[in-house]
């Protein structure tokens, strides 16, 4: 009962924070052109692949040796991974000072804002040590409370500065910087509170052992975000701003099949920390038919989405952006699949494995580029659906292979499973 409790707050602040672009959509896609709102996806691609750098993936240490290290060590942990945090933005910033022409070229944004962005990014690695804290400690509502706080702070502020002041696309980055630095800003008065940021110990042996942890995981993320963004990518450079406009348009009203799966997973995951560490078959059999029920009820998701959408769409973005339509059933079958890699991928973090997860993905991240090529080169839009659909179901089939290989499952044993 606590596990479908918690659930359902992320679920819920989960909704309400991916929200922001879904409900902003009515606003933004009658307030800027199709070729505008390619400027604001770049935004978010630039983000994402800033955050990787400047948050090291030490959110995930701090989550994993909460259940390992006493509380003292823990807290000095937190401590070390937020000063690496603060070290990697600076130097980050600086590089991308140093290359902003050539990364303006690519990301088609100018060099200022590509710094601003940066800072962003650690900010919202700050913040993601303290929500991670929450999150494997079981305070969902506090977790929730500071997600949905950023969500309303961004909303409000992007329709303020987009539909009044009419920024432009300025206005949605300023909507989302200032957000990140007011929520920042309180992670880090509560982590303070909670003696997480003062003095410690064994600074050079907790920031060892929390880079040796997170770095590993820079081209697993990599990969990820390859997967994640190189078809926004392929088709501002191959195509124009406008038609990226349009299908990351239909992304985001596909997205709703990820929400999903990201929220039952941040319940699910600590949960399942937790219990792996049981080496009955009983226990192993549970887990295992929980996630067979977990996918099928995600799938009945996926096809719901594809069924609303041809009605949906045109209602909520308007007709200039009328059709994305035809790009959202791919976009949910291949979130589809995403949500079923993380039902699995939870057993290679548990073992370890760090570092044989980053080589898959850096694989898959590597296979994707050429083949979104191919296929917007091909299929012209449509192509790009096509190649997320095949990236995310063949990810998701080899990391379920590497996950029995580190942590053997009864994941075929379906007499037992079903009880007989």
């Amino acid at each position: 009962m606590k596990l479908l409790t918690n659930a359902g707050i992320y679920l819920g602040a989960n909704l309400l924070s991916a929200a922001i672009p879904f409900l902003l959509l009515p606003f933004l896609t009658r307030a800027l052109s199709p070729a505008e709102y390619g400027i604001v996806a770049m935004l978010g691609v630039s983000l994402s692949i800033f955050t990787i750098f400047t948050g090291l993936n030490l959110n995930g240490a701090v989550g994993v040796r909460y259940f390992q290290l006493g509380a003292e060590a823990f807290r000095d942990y937190v401590c070390a991974c937020v000063l690496l945090i603060l070290l990697s933005t600076a130097f980050v910033a600086l590089a991308v000072w140093s290359g902003g022409t050539v990364l303006r070229s690519v990301l088609s944004l100018p060099v200022g804002w590509l710094v601003a962005l940066v800072l962003v990014a650690g900010l919202g690695a700050l913040t993601a040590v303290w929500l991670s804290i929450l999150q494997v400690s079981g305070r969902a509502l506090q977790f929730g409370a500071l997600q949905i706080s950023r969500t309303a702070i961004d909303f409000v502020l992007s329709i303020l500065f987009v539909l009044f002041l009419a920024l432009g696309w300025q206005g949605r980055g300023l909507g989302q910087a200032i957000a990140a630095i007011v929520v920042a800003a309180a992670a880090l008065l509560l982590l303070r509170r909670n003696g997480y940021l003062g003095p410690m110990r064994d600074f050079r042996a907790h920031s060892r052992d929390a880079l040796f942890f997170g770095v590993p995981l820079i081209p697993h993320a990599l990969g990820g975000l390859a997967m994640n963004y190189t078809d926004r990518l392929v088709l501002i450079n191959l195509l124009d701003e406008e038609q990226t406009g349009l299908y990351v348009v239909g992304l985001q009203i596909g997205m709703a099949v990820s929400l999903l799966a990201e929220s039952v997973n941040k319940s699910f995951a600590p949960w399942l920390m937790e219990r792996l560490g049981r080496s009955d078959d009983e226990s192993k059999l549970k887990i295992v038919r929980g996630t067979y029920l977990t996918a099928a009820a995600l799938l009945a998701a996926t096809l719901s989405v594809i069924v609303v959408a041809p009605t949906l769409v045109p209602l909520v973005v308007g007709e200039k952006f009328a059709s994305s339509a035809k790009i959202v059933p791919f976009i949910a079958v291949g979130y589809f699949f995403a949500g079923c890699y993380y039902l699995v991928v939870n057993y290679v973090f548990y073992a370890g494995k760090t570092a044989l997860l980053s080589k898959t993905t850096v694989f898959m991240g590597l296979l994707y580029v050429p083949l979104v090529y191919l296929f917007v080169s091909r299929f012209g839009v449509l192509g790009a659906g096509y190649a997320f659909v095949i990236i995310n179901a063949a990810t998701f089939l080899l990391v379920w292979i590497v996950s029995r290989t580190v942590f053997p499952m009864p994941w075929f044993e379906f007499r037992a499973l079903a009880g007989r």
